[in-house]
């Protein structure tokens, strides 16, 4: 298996993780978090958008303004729509880089990064409904 082959099959393995983790969390439940420093699910999408944003023209050589990207509309229905856009931008851009940044992005900011948030979802999920079935991320 090729670099640029593993890095696309784990963003895409991280991308239904993300998914599930989501799935069938009630609309009160996505601005609630789990101790006062974290984010809550809405600002998780609004934060994997930025990320995914920032990885296009990074994988260019141009820096994030880490912070500056906003959503204005942070409707759930729009957050998912962004998301989806961005990831897919970001995706991508993943699909025609080798080497150095191939790992930094693909596996960085995507992956590595994604699967980072997605077990805060899952704690506050458990935390919320102690029947949520947390192992239902995995196929």
């Amino acid at each position: 298996m090729e670099a640029k082959e593993l890095a696309l099959m784990a963003i895409d393995n991280s991308g239904r993780q993300i998914e599930k983790a989501y799935e069938g969390l009630p609309e009160a439940d996505y601005d609630k978090k789990i101790c006062d420093s974290a984010m809550t699910p809405r600002e998780m999408l609004e934060h994997f958008s930025e990320c995914y944003h920032n990885a296009v023209p990074y994988a260019d050589g141009i820096a994030p303004d880490w912070g500056s990207y906003a959503i204005d509309d942070k409707s759930t229905a729009n957050l998912w729509r962004v998301y989806a856009e961005t990831r897919k931008a970001a995706i991508d851009k993943v699909a025609t880089l080798d080497g150095p940044k191939l790992a930094e992005i693909g596996m960085g900011f995507m992956a590595l990064h994604d699967t980072y948030h997605v077990g805060q979802i899952c704690q506050l999920r458990v935390h919320l409904d102690p029947s949520w079935n947390a192992y239902a991320i995995y196929e």
